[in-house]
């Protein structure tokens, strides 16, 4: 069955992203919900089932989960997860992900130095979903000198939705050597993912409660990954290790578990970073901005 194309016209600028969903090669970190340093003024996003305001003005839990999106942007020149956007009710998930891939990255995202390859005119001709294939048809304007930035965020952003396996690209109509021709998953471009690819928590999430969800992919050949949660110049409030276990019929992406602990909020409020670490040599170090309220 060949995936139906929905002709479109140039997408929105401003899109809510899709769903931190977490997808078949994730690494999974359980534990509570995290935020970034929310600077006044800067834009603050619901994670998956909370809904959040900025700090100055308090937090409010949702009574049910609410459905989001998440963009992927650049950042130290690969792919990172960007902010959740709410999904409208009855709005199609993958789509509203791409639409709000070809948006640019908020003010919490550039103040954490998230970038984006899309240019500015890049629209979407056509857009379909089938046999596990999404199949994007971009505007020539998505090609440049390199794709595989820009191919790796609309990969990583369309992937993270269960019903999509693989990606097709066409451009004005035609396969195009530029952005490959075989349907691509996340292994196909690897060479953009980062050391350890966090979803959760997401950046300009708050946090509170005592422990916090996170979740996303490590290499199959890391064993540990070290957390420490910091607040401030003092010592880190809270440390731990998560176990690593490879995700079965994967050979290259293993699966974290674990719990990190918050702070009491009498101990600590305000601006914090999780830092997570697989003390691999050359292998950076991923430090997600969080709000303890």
């Amino acid at each position: 069955m060949s995936p139906r194309l929905h002709r479109t016209a140039a997408l929105p600028g401003a899109i809510r992203r899709a769903a931190g969903v977490p997808l078949a090669a994730g690494l999974l970190l359980v534990g509570c919900a995290s935020n970034s340093p929310a600077s006044s003024g800067a834009d603050t996003v619901p994670p998956p089932g909370r809904s959040s305001v900025p700090a100055t003005a308090g937090t409010t839990t949702a009574p049910a989960a609410a459905p989001v999106v998440v963009p992927y942007w650049i950042r130290d020149k690969v792919v990172a997860a960007g902010q959740a956007r709410p999904l409208a009710p009855g709005t199609d998930g993958p789509r509203a992900a791409l639409d709000a891939l070809l948006g640019r990255p908020n003010k919490v995202e550039k103040d954490n130095g998230f970038t984006t390859e899309l240019q500015t005119n890049v629209e979407i001709r056509g857009f379909g979903v089938a046999d596990g294939i999404a199949t994007v048809d971009l505007s020539r304007t998505f090609e440049t000198y390199n794709t595989r930035p820009q191919v790796a965020q609309v990969v990583f952003t369309l992937t993270q939705f269960p019903e999509v396996k693989k990606v097709r690209f066409l451009i004005e109509g035609q396969p195009n050597g530029a952005t490959g021709v075989p349907p691509m998953d996340r292994a196909d471009v690897a060479d953009k993912a980062p050391p350890i690819l966090v979803e959760a928590p997401l950046p300009g999430t708050i946090a509170s409660g005592g422990s916090l969800a996170v979740s996303g992919t490590v290499p199959v050949a890391v064993t540990a990954v070290t957390w420490r949660l910091e607040g401030g110049d003092g010592p880190p409030l809270a440390t731990g290790t998560l176990t690593v276990a490879p995700i079965p019929r994967d050979k290259t992406y293993a699966r974290a578990t674990g719990t990190v602990t918050l702070p009491a909020p009498t101990t600590y409020s305000g601006p914090a970073w999780l830092t997570f670490d697989t003390g691999a040599a050359g292998a950076p170090a991923v430090r997600v901005p969080l709000l303890l309220a």
